[in-house]
């Protein structure tokens, strides 16, 4: 799912995407999010990227980690291996941005309904206001 966030009128658009990846996802799925997040960052100068990817990003001599993170470097998305965001111990989620987009404060807490941790970050905009005429 991807939204976007118009900041001022003469401002590009600043894209938000939210994905998720099965808990049965194969490779081949992994290419499909990986071209998605490819055609997202074509249409955006400026993307926040959320979600579970259920890849272990904590295992970085993993392939399939090294293969997602890298891909994500190419696109100039400094991917940030968060700590755990899984009671089961893992990092299945994460939160990441281009860089030109200040996305500070990531933090992560076990939450009881489900097994994934909340994340929480602070994006700061440049927002105009709406004018009341």
């Amino acid at each position: 799912m991807t939204c976007e966030i118009q900041e001022k009128s003469n401002s590009p658009p600043t894209g938000i995407m939210l994905i998720y990846n099965s808990t049965s996802a194969k490779n081949d799925n992994d290419k499909e999010l990986l071209d998605q997040i490819t055609n997202i960052t074509s249409n955006y100068q400026r993307l926040l990227i959320v979600g579970d990817v259920n890849i272990h990003m904590e295992n970085t001599s993993n392939t399939r980690t090294r293969k997602f993170l890298n891909h994500l470097e190419l696109l100039h998305i400094p991917p940030t291996i968060p700590e755990t965001t899984h009671k089961g111990g893992h990092t299945l989620d994460f939160i990441t941005s281009t860089n030109n987009l200040n996305c500070s404060e990531i933090k992560w807490t076990e939450v009881p309904w489900s097994d994934h941790f909340i994340g929480k970050f602070s994006l700061k905009l440049n927002i105009q206001p709406p004018r009341h005429h």
